[in-house]
């Protein structure tokens, strides 16, 4: 996955690096695609 996301660590104070790192990357791509339901957006994230 090619991403410019940076998660910042300010942001989700609290948060495992993985689920912050999740968490950026759903940004980023609904983002793109907004349309993407639930099942679209765990395909995605599998990849």
């Amino acid at each position: 996955m090619d991403t410019l996301c940076v998660p910042d660590p300010r942001a989700h104070s609290g948060e495992s690096a993985l689920n912050s790192r999740l968490m950026c990357l759903i940004d980023e791509q609904y983002l793109k695609t907004p349309f993407y339901g639930w099942p679209r957006m765990t395909a995605f994230l599998r990849q």
